[in-house]
């Protein structure tokens, strides 16, 4: 109900708040079978190999499980989420639709910056993931954290795929502000998130995922 819905809607705002915490909760509480698989634990795991072989995450599967570290014991029950995530972009008005199995999972704002010019579109899939990154720019080097650092707390490099294969490279990223990312015409950056939602969105989704910019 919520994709063609408007985002000017009174409704729109609530309605996809209530659909985000609903759709984590399931997912922090590791019982939506549909997109969990059993695992055991063998000698020589690690959590980054298994994440590997099942093309998921290091923090999704501590989430669904509530582990906190990623130590792991021989014979240890593990439920590994198998969900395939997906993302759309919808420049219309700024919403980042993040997606499972085919099926609406969170909408997240998204503030496109100068980088990006108003035409851009296309099919690009997630290559690269850093946390905390470095940002370099004119040969200057801004450290995580600090004010001139625009891309904030995580990155996540996009690349053309199929008739967008040769398009500019772009990323989706945070922000070096508080809160909301500088929504002002010209802003500096990609597609850019509030630092908390990058976060989030940055241990859902795995490298490969599709990414549909429109």
């Amino acid at each position: 109900m919520l994709v063609p819905m408007d985002s000017s809607d009174s409704l729109f705002e609530p309605a996809a708040n209530l659909l985000g915490r609903a759709s984590m909760n399931i997912y922090r509480s590791g019982t939506d079978s549909e997109t969990n698989v059993d695992y055991s634990v063998k000698s020589g795991d690690t959590l980054s190999k298994i994440a590997l072989n099942y093309n998921t995450s290091v923090s999704a599967i501590q989430k669904a499980n509530g582990m906190t570290t990623t130590r792991l014991n021989i014979g240890q029950k593990l439920k590994i989420p198998q969900s395939v995530w997906s993302i759309e972009i919808r420049r219309s008005d700024n919403k980042l639709l993040l997606k499972t199995n085919n099926k609406l999972f969170k909408i997240y704002s998204v503030y496109p910056g100068s980088a990006i010019s108003q035409s851009f579109s296309g099919t690009f899939r997630i290559f690269s993931k850093q946390k905390d990154p470095v940002w370099r720019v004119d040969g200057q080097t801004y450290q995580p954290g600090s004010a001139g650092n625009i891309i904030g707390a995580r990155w996540m490099a996009l690349k053309g795929t199929g008739a967008s294969a040769g398009a500019e490279g772009t990323a989706i990223h945070g922000t070096n502000r508080a809160g909301t990312p500088d929504a002002s015409p010209g802003a500096p950056g990609y597609f850019r998130l509030s630092n908390d939602d990058v976060k989030e969105l940055y241990d859902l989704v795995p490298l490969e995922t599709t990414v549909e910019i429109k």
